[in-house]
């Protein structure tokens, strides 16, 4: 098995979503959960959330 999640910088990062009634920003753990941050990422890179649409918003959530 690979280490190369072990290796990871203790970093955190934002990514910021653009909708139509304001941005969404999304703190990312990537030291807590890399592999999920790193797919996160991957698939917003890959154009996977454009055009998605949220079906439920809860104000101040």
């Amino acid at each position: 098995m690979s280490n190369i999640y072990i290796q990871e910088p203790a970093t955190r990062g934002k990514v910021v979503l653009d909708t139509t009634v304001g941005d969404i920003e999304i703190e990312l753990f990537s030291k807590e959960c890399p592999l999920a941050c790193r797919n996160f990422v991957q698939l917003c890179m890959d154009g996977y959330y454009d055009g998605t649409v949220f079906h439920r918003v809860v104000p101040n959530f």
